[in-house]
């Protein structure tokens, strides 16, 4: 190899392989970036002869997908989108090699209009993809397991709308939680009808190499399990939503990339209209804090611009008690958020004991969109932190000519409008000591000084003695 070799023009920092002749091999790549440039994204398997990082039998596999979805279905209550006989061809293109290629459009006036269909009248669309958001512990899990248990049993949703639908079947995949300690009890303690309730555990497979048949156990995955997804709804009309917790548990290939992500967003909207069932996708949102709550859904703009409607759930800064389901974004009509509290209570396991879990209790509607909760969320910790920084103030000003009593700290602060909570934060950030009383009293001294240790004067230590 020669003293300035030519770098991989891929990753730019290791040599570019030589093949025996001593030319540039693999494409002017390194060997880790060529293994990598000829990966499938969506089986992970080597392939050289990659279309738009697909091998052949991924790409068959999706647009075996898309074929099926446009076939028609022979449910009555589902529109039949696939009906060619109003289509009409324009600017139709034959290239060099004979392939041929049209649009294909239709005149609005031969679309039949639908009435649109609810699961939660104005909350949760049938047929649609959905989506709820929310960082971690602000009740997303316990809000869906509520939701299931009213589809399955037929109850009243929390606002008081009439449960139309009756009952009927949910399918959940959430591999994060354990079915025996965690889902089985939320959905009991919930008053879900266990038996209209399916747990999708995972996807099998049986394949066939060199003449012998070996099967696979993996995690079900959308880019390549969409197929199964819609042939098990459409014999089975009786699942109403299809919960994925979270979303993200279920792409091998990076949530990230849109052009990588938009095919399978377009099958799972088309899925979802042809079988008329709401598929329910849980995600958590990112730590950014200058967009807006749209952009904070986790992964490519094509994951929430499929979403016909998205919940975001959070803390409610007036009361942390409290959570709140704020809207998101809609396209299908505004609709009031809500109130929740995490409620904890005990369910009666098999053997006679009790085991606690959580439930939803529903606390009526608020008006505000999930942007405006954000915004006077952080409003509000602007203004504790303003808050902190007088008291901090505050408590250096007292303490710089030695130690004060506990009590006295709390009295003057009380007069200059500072709150107990925000005079302990500010104790804690600036490291302040409470240390015995160097009287002998029963009472406690702030000091600053961290060398600073209590003198007991003569006459407190003989009134000891």
């Amino acid at each position: 190899m020669s003293d300035n070799p030519v770098l991989c023009k891929r990753c730019g920092k290791e040599p570019a392989e030589l093949n025996g002749s001593g030319e540039i091999s693999l494409k002017g790549m390194c060997v880790a970036c060529f293994k990598k440039s000829i990966m499938c994204c969506s089986c992970g398997k080597p392939d050289l002869k990659l279309k738009k990082n697909r091998c052949a039998e991924c790409t068959e596999e999706l647009r075996k997908i898309q074929q099926e979805l446009n076939e028609p279905t022979d449910k009555p209550q589902i529109a039949d989108l696939s009906d060619r006989s109003q289509e009409l061809s324009l600017g139709k293109r034959v290239d060099e090699n004979g392939n041929e290629s049209r649009l294909v459009v239709q005149r609005m006036d031969t679309v039949q209009a639908e009435r649109l269909e609810w699961i939660w009248p104005g909350k949760l669309p049938r047929g649609m993809f959905a989506i709820i958001s929310g960082r971690m512990g602000s009740g997303k899990g316990i809000s869906w397991a509520d939701w299931t248990a009213r589809i399955t049993t037929g109850q009243p949703w929390p606002d008081g709308a009439q449960n139309t639908m009756g009952p009927k079947m949910v399918l959940i995949a959430a591999p994060e939680d354990d079915p025996k300690r965690t889902l089985r009890p939320r959905l009991e303690a919930a008053g879900a009808d266990l038996k209209k309730v399916l747990w999708l555990k995972r996807t099998e497979s049986v394949e066939t190499v060199r003449r012998k048949t070996a099967k696979a156990e993996r995690q079900m995955l959308l880019e390549r399990d969409l197929l199964n997804i819609a042939q098990a709804l459409k014999h089975h009309s009786d699942i109403a939503l299809v919960i994925l917790d979270p979303l993200s548990s279920f792409f091998s290939i990076k949530m990230t990339d849109d052009r990588e992500m938009r095919p399978v967003m377009d099958a799972i909207t088309k899925m979802c209209s042809m079988t008329g069932t709401t598929l329910l996708a849980v995600s958590h949102t990112n730590k950014r804090s200058d967009v807006d709550s749209t952009q904070r859904v986790l992964g490519a703009s094509c994951v929430a611009g499929s979403a016909r409607i998205i919940w975001n759930f959070s803390p409610n800064p007036d009361d942390k008690e409290e959570r709140l389901m704020s809207l998101v974004k809609s396209n299908v009509g505004s609709t009031a958020g809500q109130k929740f509290r995490v409620k904890v209570v005990d369910i009666t396991l098999l053997d006679g004991t009790k085991a606690e879990t959580a439930r939803c209790e529903w606390l009526g509607d608020h008006n505000e969109d999930a942007d405006e909760v954000t915004a006077r969320g952080r409003d509000q910790r602007q203004q504790g932190d303003r808050q902190k920084d007088i008291a901090v103030a505050f408590i250096r000003m007292k303490l710089s000519d030695g130690m004060k009593p506990a009590k006295e700290m709390y009295k003057q602060a009380e007069k200059e409008g500072i709150a107990e909570k925000t005079l302990q934060r500010a104790k804690y950030s600036l490291g302040v000591r409470s240390v015995p009383s160097p009287k002998g009293e029963k009472s406690w001294y702030w000091t600053l000084n961290q060398a600073e240790d209590p003198v007991m004067e003569p006459e407190a230590m003989e009134a000891a003695m």
